[in-house]
């Protein structure tokens, strides 16, 4: 690893959260319906300024813009959801999804799981957060209540909690980015890839890593509508 990659601070990297509008009740919106969703706020934090964005209807176009523009993009359950969510709100697709480095993901491979196997057990961010950092990180709320802010207009609570998560997934993605151990009380201490991996893969992966090519053709099929609500939160 060269100096200039011993941080990830100054680099092109983004990590991203969304929250939605409308509940999922598993009837006229299911974790199929990503269009029907709606993103109530969205908040990156970019490295390369060291500044947390905040995206809401006004602006929501310019979020597929800073992702597309980002050499590495992470946050938790990205492929399952956010990624998905944005495509199918905004008109300014993300396109650039090989920039990809989704913290679930990444904890899934570390254990061993691939494509075939049905999603392992406690692997939520507050597993994560829990065995990694302690109690005091956990999250400040439960996902499924952020639709539920954004009804009763509640924004000042519902962005302060997403840049709380957001805040949190980059705690976990510089502990990644160190090399150090990532806990989950079940499934225990686990090295996850290093992000910079990302550009060696677009580089040469088959070579590389042929296990880790073939998971990515089969992702968006396998993950279609099937992300359980325990691994989102």
């Amino acid at each position: 690893m060269t100096d200039q990659n011993l941080t990830p601070h100054g680099q092109n990297i983004v990590v991203y959260d969304c929250e939605i509008k409308n509940v999922i009740d598993g009837k006229t919106i299911t974790w199929n319906d990503h269009n029907k969703m709606g993103i109530s706020v969205a908040v990156a934090f970019d490295y390369l300024t060291s500044e947390f964005k905040v995206f809401m209807d006004d602006n929501l176009e310019e979020l597929p813009t800073l992702l597309n523009r980002a050499e590495i993009v992470s946050g938790f359950n990205i492929i399952g959801f956010d990624h998905k969510l944005v495509n199918g709100s905004t008109k300014a697709q993300y396109v650039h999804t090989d920039n990809t480095y989704d913290l679930l993901f990444e904890s899934r491979l570390a254990w061993g799981w691939d494509p075939k196997m049905a999603f392992p057990k406690g692997m939520r961010l507050d597993d994560h957060l829990l065995g990694t950092f302690g109690p005091e990180w956990v999250k400040t709320a439960d996902g499924a209540e952020a639709p539920l802010m954004w009804q009763r207009g509640e924004l000042g609570r519902l962005i302060s909690y997403c840049i709380d998560d957001v805040r949190r997934e980059c705690m976990l993605f510089e502990h990644v980015w160190a090399e150090k151990p990532v806990i989950t009380p079940i499934h225990g201490p686990r090295i996850l890839r290093h992000p910079l991996w990302q550009k060696r893969r677009a580089m040469n992966a088959k070579a590389l890593d042929p296990v880790h090519s073939k998971v990515w053709e089969v992702i968006e099929k396998e993950t279609a509508g099937i992300e359980p609500l325990e691994e989102r939160n």
